[in-house]
């Protein structure tokens, strides 16, 4: 049985993966002291995670996310572990108008994908994807912001997130 780490658990998609994780998973956001956009706080996570097998990056901040990649495989690439960063279809977004906040949004997300791509260029055990999500999902936020657009389901995708990580490996 895999042991797991989250970030990013107290509402919306995180909550949902949550709840199809084991009891012991460890869990971190900055409801419980840890914030992915300061250095010291994923050195934190990084240190408490590390018995852990599969780490899902859920929590979004600016590149903060990118950060902690680099600072997760940094510690990792030697172990047979899996690392699943949670990404967004806003990198094939293509707008006619110019909108600062999905541009920078979208560079967010494409810095992570880019950082992904790049990781895995390199001979190493450790098994590092990009899980992209097509659509928006059905959280309170996203239907309080388009309430006349369909949305993805939260469960099913939290479900399609746990699917890809397959069964535990044999020593």
């Amino acid at each position: 049985m895999y042991r797991y780490a989250l970030t990013g658990h107290t509402r919306g998609l995180g909550y949902e993966i949550k709840n199809l994780l084991p009891s012991n998973t460890l869990c971190f956001s900055r409801s419980n002291q840890y914030d992915i956009s300061k250095r010291s706080d994923r050195k934190k996570i990084i240190q408490r995670a590390f018995e852990c097998d599969v780490f899902i990056s859920n929590a979004y901040d600016k590149f903060s996310q990118v950060d902690l990649l680099l600072e997760l495989v940094d510690a990792w690439h030697d172990e047979e572990k899996y690392i699943i960063n949670i990404g967004s279809n806003i990198t094939n977004y293509q707008s006619q108008d110019f909108d600062y906040k999905r541009v920078i949004h979208k560079l967010h997300k494409a810095s992570l994908l880019s950082a992904v791509n790049y990781v895995n260029n390199y001979e190493m055990k450790l098994n590092v994807s990009y899980y992209n999500i097509v659509g928006y999902l059905d959280t309170k936020k996203m239907r309080a912001k388009y309430p006349h657009i369909d949305f993805v389901s939260t469960k099913e995708t939290a479900h399609d997130i746990i699917k890809t990580i397959g069964p535990p490996r044999k020593n």
